[in-house]
């Protein structure tokens, strides 16, 4: 049965779990449940989400590191960024208040005002106000994306810094930009990137800097439509078995053919770009997923598990 839980309540609930996972604590896994009023299964799903999140560069040392063996949960390490008191700035309380917002969170909840009350010091109320009402724009990103509409626009080339999921690292980009769409809820950019010499589609959300050269360029009579911005042609492809307690999404795994087996397993067949990548999503699904092939993948998979475990 799909999770009824609204989403703003689950990310409350996880950020209040982030400060019981002291490192070196085991605790119970029923018990954590009943402290949060939960169930054993809706708290495995939250704690599988907190152990694929993290900070850059996003490698396995840089998340948050808990396991749940024999109805434990283990935290086995210091967690990534918790190391001081929380002071945001405008545009990071500005992100978390647009995603509570997103996700259904209602009007008269409180955890926005306190987490206004966290922002730098030299935002205002009324400052933190606007900037919430301002960034109601697609994917949370509207600094981000009026900048590269109006580039689009007047023909003004750009430099990016990406971040790029497959190549696991940022790099410095010059793009012309051509147009932006949405594809299942997320934002796109269609460009030519100089660095690249050739077209190519670019996430928004991973776009961390977008500043205009002063430099233009002319429009191509059919430019790379922003969507569907993702391809699996050439791509190798990995077979992975989700168990039946799994929920699973196309969404969730771009280009994927998805087939219920009749044990309510469900085989996916996933194309991919950097094993990495596909290694690190597998080994958070904390033994719900299993790589059937390749075979290097499966090492792949033992390896990153073998150094998020410490051995």
């Amino acid at each position: 049965m799909a999770d009824k839980t609204p989403a703003a309540t689950r990310a409350k609930r996880m950020l209040a779990l982030l400060h019981r996972l002291t490192p070196g604590t085991r605790m119970r896994l029923d018990d954590l449940a009943a402290e949060f009023g939960v169930g054993s299964e809706e708290l495995v799903r939250d704690l599988e989400t907190l152990s694929i999140c993290g900070v850059e560069p996003y490698d396995p040392y840089a998340l948050v590191p808990l396991i749940i063996e024999g109805g434990d949960v283990h935290a086995f390490g210091e967690l990534p960024a918790l190391d001081h008191a929380v002071r945001l700035t405008a545009a990071e309380a500005r992100a978390l208040v647009t995603a509570l917002e997103t996700c259904g969170s209602p009007t008269d909840d409180p955890l926005p005002a306190k987490l206004m009350h966290a922002a730098a010091e030299d935002t205002s109320p009324e400052a933190f106000g606007r900037l919430v009402r301002t960034a109601a724009g697609p994917g949370g990103s509207l600094t981000t994306y009026e900048t590269l509409a109006a580039a689009a626009e007047r023909g003004e080339k750009l430099t990016i810094d990406y971040w790029s999921a497959g190549r696991e690292g940022r790099s410095t980009r010059v793009v012309q930009p051509y147009a932006l769409g949405n594809d299942r809820g997320v934002w796109y950019l269609s460009a030519f990137c100089e660095t690249a010499g050739a077209e190519r589609v670019f996430r928004l959300d991973r776009i961390r800097a977008a500043e205009p050269t002063g430099d233009t360029f002319e429009r191509p009579a059919a430019p790379v439509p922003p969507t569907p911005a993702f391809t699996s042609t050439g791509l190798p492809t990995a077979e992975v078995v989700f168990s039946a307690e799994e929920e699973v999404s196309s969404r969730d795994w771009p280009g994927a053919t998805l087939e219920p087996q009749d044990d309510g397993t469900t085989l996916a067949r996933i194309p991919y770009s950097g094993s990495r990548w596909l290694a690190r999503r597998v080994a958070a699904r904390l033994g719900r997923a299993q790589v059937l092939a390749p075979e290097a993948l499966r090492d792949t998979v033992r390896a990153l598990a073998r150094e998020m475990l410490g051995g």
